[in-house]
């Protein structure tokens, strides 16, 4: 910032020594206008300001766009985050559902095992009474 305005005050010291040195009368024609003996100096410091306001209002405006659109993606990254923390939440619901029904099924196999073991224990006792 601080050398955008070194050469801002550098270009305008060349031209108020540029108009300085032009400063005799002119005539002016402006479309349907006309200006007589207005002095150059003046002409050409009117010419710098008026360029330099525009400039001014152009960065204006394209400053103002970039902020929007910075407002417009930090807006759109909030609701990713959302959508990406929701999403997760819901991972993490079925992996606790997963560790439950893994549980349940390894009851329900431990249960089976016993189950198995006891009618293989039925089993052999009902041959030994045979034998």
């Amino acid at each position: 910032m601080q050398f955008r305005m070194i050469i801002s005050l550098v270009f305008a010291i060349i031209i108020a020594i540029f108009a300085i040195m032009n400063s005799g009368a002119v005539t002016i024609h402006l479309f349907l206008w006309k200006l007589e003996n207005v002095s150059l100096a003046m002409v050409i410091l009117a010419s710098a300001i008026f360029g330099a306001v525009l400039v001014y209002l152009s960065g204006t405006v394209s400053t103002l766009k970039r902020k929007k659109q910075i407002k417009n993606l930090e807006q759109e990254i909030k609701k990713v985050n959302s959508e990406a923390q929701a999403k997760e939440s819901g991972l993490d619901k079925l992996k606790m559902q997963i560790d439950v029904e893994k549980k349940e099924l390894e009851k329900q196999k431990k249960d089976f095992e016993k189950q198995k073991e006891d009618f293989k224990k039925q089993q052999s006792s009902v041959s030994d009474k045979n034998s």
